[in-house]
């Protein structure tokens, strides 16, 4: 491969300190998924300042193939979300959006991952703290559709009964990977609780309602809480790990 320079749209995922005065860098491209290189320079240089986790926008780069190094050359920040990292609750929802992100590889969907990433960054920086919460979950969940394993909400996975009209509560059982009716349910191991109003919700953006239409749903305390124990024990068996942002952020996510 020829030495290169090349631009592209992207999201900065995460910094690391790389020896004295760089950085080494993992970025979200929108035509390439999942990219690393290395920002030169110490803290007070310009580039440095602009290269922060979470911005987005413009980015150059320049491929040294004989060393095998890409390093980034210029960056237009488009974005630099602020707003996220004043509140704890918003810092630990897009870390852990970014650490399913990084540690699935953009699910093999570049694009897709990088406007659903994008997006959720955007939101996140203008809504209210209490809101992150419920932000998260549907990110995490439509996630899991660009992974191909988002479970059905249409039937119960035991039975077949039609899940789409119940008024009562379902389950979520590991072990079949998908919902169960509440009868189904009854003597199942390992149950992940589900209300009728929570499925009703997954269902929602399971059928790419609009975000405006999903956000106006009402959620519940009970049903936020059951979405977030199910969205994040999906997102950690999807990785095949536990979550580095799920274990720091014990109380607060």
């Amino acid at each position: 491969m020829a030495n290169r320079n090349s631009v592209t749209q992207a999201i900065i995922l995460k910094t690391q300190i790389q020896g004295e005065h760089n950085r080494n860098v993992c970025l979200l491209s929108e035509t390439e998924g999942i990219m690393y290189a290395t920002l030169y320079g110490g803290a007070k240089s310009k580039l440095s300042a602009l290269v922060q986790p979470l911005s987005s926008g413009k980015l150059w780069l320049y491929t040294d193939s004989t060393r095998k190094i890409t390093k980034i050359s210029d960056f237009d920040v488009q974005k630099s979300r602020v707003g996220i990292r004043e509140s704890l609750s918003k810092i630990y929802a897009s870390n852990l959006a970014c650490e399913m992100v990084i540690k699935t590889k953009a699910a093999g969907e570049a694009k897709s991952v990088f406007y659903l990433l994008n997006g959720f960054l955007d939101g996140l920086n203008i809504i209210k703290n209490e809101d992150c919460h419920s932000a998260l979950v549907r990110f995490l969940w439509r996630y899991l559709a660009l992974l191909g394993i988002q479970p059905s909400t249409e039937c119960c996975v035991n039975c077949q009964t039609n899940l789409k009209n119940i008024t009562e509560s379902c389950a979520y059982i590991p072990s079949f990977d998908g919902f169960l009716c509440k009868e189904c349910a009854k003597e199942m191991q390992n149950a992940f609780q589900i209300s009728s109003e929570a499925l009703s919700y997954l269902r929602a953006m399971s059928l790419s309602l609009s975000p405006r239409s999903v956000r106006a749903m009402s959620l519940s305390h009970l049903s936020l809480s059951q979405l977030k124990a199910l969205t994040f024990f999906l997102s950690e068996s999807a990785t095949g790990t536990k979550l580095k942002s799920l274990e720091s952020s014990v109380g607060i996510l």
